[in-house]
């Protein structure tokens, strides 16, 4: 079971390190989030959506974990 934030980054083809450095969300929250063991912030859910050019909603679900992938 992946994440969309999984999904993006490596459709991207970026690391964990180097998403961190580009939205300023430490590399070990990403891999929290990416693995749902920690919610996200409001404004982690508006950086991620910001670095991929998708709208929040697509991130996060109502519970305020990553959505996870189709």
């Amino acid at each position: 079971m992946r994440t969309i934030i999984e999904e993006l980054r490596n459709e991207k083809k970026i690391s964990l390190r180097a998403m961190a450095q580009d939205t300023g969300i430490h590399y070990t929250r990403i891999f929290r989030h990416e693995k749902r063991k920690e919610t996200l912030f409001p404004k982690d859910v508006q950086r991620y959506a910001d670095f991929f050019g998708v709208e929040p909603g697509e991130v996060a679900d109502k519970d305020g974990f990553a959505k996870i992938a189709e």
